[in-house]
């Protein structure tokens, strides 16, 4: 199941978390557990906004079977 990151639409409260959620489910409605006025409303953000970038080092592509 893939992480989202969820925000809350309360002016005074803008606490976010990350929850695991079925990709079903991901639209569901959700309130905040801290200020528990506000709903949660999911963020949409690419890989790279959030450092997700990854890089190969040394020779591991010349011995896996040189894709």
């Amino acid at each position: 199941m893939p992480l989202y990151t969820y925000k809350c639409q309360n002016d005074e409260c803008k606490h976010s978390e990350d929850k695991i959620v079925k990709i079903s489910n991901r639209d569901d409605e959700r309130s905040c557990t801290k200020c528990e006025t506000g709903s949660l409303k999911r963020e949409e953000f690419t890989a790279g906004d959030k450092g997700a970038t990854f890089r190969y080092k040394g020779n591991w592509l010349n011995t896996t079977g040189r894709y």
